[in-house]
Formats: structure tokens, C-alpha cells, sequence
């Protein structure tokens, strides 16, 4: 029937979507962790050159809010892709088993 055929095609491409989703979040974090590591690292020796009196304490607290930027993106990202994760399972009918809820009904007894 057409409605089946059409329910169908539009979950099929939401499942896709989903896909290309976790690819994209899983990129990104790998790319939000490295450039977290990068401004710990900057900030870390921006303490130490504020301490020398080589920074000011305006430079030192904008990498410490770009270094804080970077975490709560990599939080959004992580989020997003655990998302994306429990939407893709959930379009290809695994979502009860990878939770472990997918044994006999316990309203059927």
C-alpha cells in the first residue's frame, strides 16, 4: 500500500540521517578533544607566564574561556551523538535489546 511504502521510504531516510549524524559527532569529538588537550596545554602555560608577569590576567582568563568553550562543545557534541545513537537503534528495532529489555513481556504472565 502506498501509506506502508511511504512510512517506509521516510524512515529509511531517517535512519540514514541518523547515521551520518553519529559519523559527524564521532568526527567532531575527536577534533574537540584534541583542540581540549591543545588549550589546557596553552592555558596551562599562560598561568605560568602570567605568574612571570609576561601575561595579563585578561589574556590568561580568555584562553581559560576558550579552553572552557571547547569542553562544553565537546559535552554538546557528546550529547548529541549519544542521541543520534538511541534514535538509530531505535529506527532499526534494537533499541530494546541493546538496553536489555527485549525478554518476555512481564504484563503476560
Amino acid at each position: 500500500d502506498e501509506d506502508v511504502a511511504r512510512v517506509a521510504q521516510s524512515l529509511r531516510a531517517e535512519a540514514a540521517g541518523a547515521l551520518d549524524r553519529i559519523r559527524f559527532s564521532r568526527s567532531a569529538i575527536e577534533k574537540l578533544q584534541d583542540q581540549g588537550r591543545r588549550y589546557g596545554a596553552l592555558v596551562q602555560a599562560a598561568a605560568l607566564q602570567f605568574e612571570a608577569g609576561r601575561r595579563t590576567l585578561v589574556q590568561l582568563t580568555d584562553l581559560e574561556q576558550n579552553s572552557f568553550l571547547v569542553q562544553q562543545r565537546l559535552a554538546e557534541e557528546r550529547l548529541q551523538l549519544r542521541t543520534a545513537v538511541l534514535r538509530q537503534w531505535t529506527l532499526s528495532g534494537e533499541l530494546l535489546g541493546r538496553l536489555g529489555l527485549d525478554g518476555p513481556d512481564p504484563t503476560q504472565r
